[in-house]
């Protein structure tokens, strides 16, 4: 398998301030003048992942998070600082404005990115998205791997040494995803589309482990424990949308987020699980981020227009 099952990408790197690298991938069309959509991938996956939507027209750059693929880890375990390394790589792009987009255990560094970036985010989508600690040890799922490893360093190592190394040299990861995925995936609204999208998970599953596995072990530790920034502080408007039926990320974490957020939307879709909801409506997701920059835009010209006229 290759990456050329993935919509077509130009996978760069930038290197930080700090001396940190970032990497990323880059979806669309670059000549765009419209600000990007910033997308969060969610556990073991990386910077492919969105490139499993096949038509991306909108310029989307999916960043590695700390310890994924080609991106350094933080230089402590922060959700706080991953949302200013990618401060910084917009700095380095020239990207002034952004809308952010989240899914899974990438809606919390989605939601840091947006407390960290203040006014320059339009808007952030966080879809069926990983809450806090709080949620995850009483909401239940597969998503409570977190509470049951990322409090004990030892467990999470012999979770990284005994399951996920071994899957990896052996290149079986994709038994594993198609084990994993069997029940979920039974609600795909095109079900010829599910040998390609445990394809694309696999390659991006793969691609995320390429310098080893600091990444899955970093998520453990942040994910499990109190975060270091203020969601309240989030300045841009959020929709936070779940499926109904998710097993693996339970409602109860997005109604959690919907309590925190001062200025969030709530949406749950009937009878949609984790990833069979993100794969039915990739789409539409994308759609909706870019509304956000197109509202943006509807406001800012009704106050020029009311300038004008004053």
């Amino acid at each position: 398998m290759t990456d050329e099952i993935f919509a077509p990408h130009r996978s760069k790197t930038t290197v930080l301030t700090n001396g940190r690298v970032v990497s990323y991938a880059e979806f669309g069309d670059e000549n765009r003048r419209q600000p990007p959509i910033l997308y969060f991938h969610g556990y073991l996956g990386s910077r492919l992942e969105v490139g499993a939507t096949k038509d991306i027209e909108e310029r989307v750059l999916a960043f590695d998070r700390p310890g994924y693929g080609r991106s350094d880890l933080c230089d402590r375990p922060s959700l706080w600082v991953a949302g200013d390394h990618i401060r910084r790589a917009l700095d380095n792009l020239g990207i002034d404005r952004t809308v952010i987009l989240g899914v899974s255990a990438g809606a919390p560094y989605a939601a840091a990115a947006a407390a960290v970036l203040g006014d320059r985010v339009a808007g952030c989508l966080l879809v069926a998205g990983v809450g806090g600690p709080e949620v995850i040890a009483k909401a239940g799922g597969s998503a409570v791997i977190f509470t049951h490893f990322g409090r004990v360093p030892l467990l999470a190592q012999m979770y990284a040494k005994g399951f996920l190394r071994p899957a990896h040299r052996l290149g079986i990861e994709q038994h594993f995803l198609r084990q994993m995925l069997d029940t979920d995936l039974r609600g795909l609204r095109h079900p010829e589309d599910r040998d390609r999208i445990i394809q694309c998970m696999t390659v991006s599953l793969r691609t995320g482990f390429e310098r080893g596995f600091d990444g899955p072990l970093n998520d453990l530790t942040l994910l499990a424990n109190p975060w270091d920034f203020d969601l309240t502080s989030i300045a841009a408007p959020v929709l936070i949308t779940h499926g109904s039926a998710d097993r693996t990320v339970p409602p109860a974490h997005a109604r959690w987020y919907a309590r925190q957020l001062p200025k969030a939307r709530l949406r749950l879709v009937a009878g949609q699980r984790h990833v069979s909801y993100v794969a039915n409506f990739a789409n539409e997701l994308i759609a909706e981020a870019r509304a956000f920059v197109e509202a943006q835009e509807r406001v800012r010209e009704t106050a020029a227009g009311a300038d004008q006229v004053a």
